[in-house]
């Protein structure tokens, strides 16, 4: 049986995005405007219910609002900034998911039949590699950048790399350093 996973983006945009994953296989995407926060996290039980999720496999943006839907759910909390599994090679653990989805959709790995491959491409399309600082750690484009370059959020990108999470994380440790 494969691993079932939901990642999830509650954006200050008011643009919530939650995936729902089978192993590699994005298989559904879900698109809410404007919620609340225990309007997500009554939507996302639902969902976890309904695809027989266990929580420990639930990955939620704690950025911002999102914290609230962590806190009410008790699942797995995604904060951008923090620190990445591998400290030494990456700016922070986003930069790592990024890093960690794309050397898997290079080796055809990651698999999307959710029937959004126009906007999941698209949205894929604008995250760079940005050059590293006077460290040398990997680092990608801020959403803030895209949003103004491109004029738009790549909130799908972001719950799409934040599976990445279950892969790069050590066993046994903490996602939030």
């Amino acid at each position: 049986i494969p691993k079932r996973d939901w990642s999830s983006d509650v954006c200050s945009s008011d643009l919530t995005v939650i995936c729902y994953w089978e192993g590699l296989t994005l298989v559904e995407v879900k698109m809410y405007r404007q919620k609340r926060t225990d309007e997500v996290t009554e939507i996302m039980r639902e969902l976890i219910k309904e695809k027989g999720v266990n929580l420990r496999n639930v990955v939620v943006d704690e950025d911002g609002i999102g914290g609230g839907v962590v806190d009410q759910m008790k699942c797995v909390g995604f904060l951008n900034g923090s620190r990445a599994a591998h400290p030494d090679r990456f700016q922070h653990i986003k930069a790592e998911c990024y890093f960690k989805l794309a050397e898997l959709i290079e080796a055809n790995k990651v698999t999307f039949i959710c029937g959004m491959r126009d906007e999941i491409t698209k949205e894929l399309d604008v995250i760079r590699r940005r050059n590293p600082d006077g460290d040398g750690k990997l680092n990608v484009t801020g959403k803030e950048e895209i949003q103004q370059k491109h004029g738009f959020s790549p909130d799908i990108a972001d719950a799409i790399m934040m599976r990445m999470v279950f892969l790069v994380k050590t066993p046994g440790k903490s996602v939030i350093v």
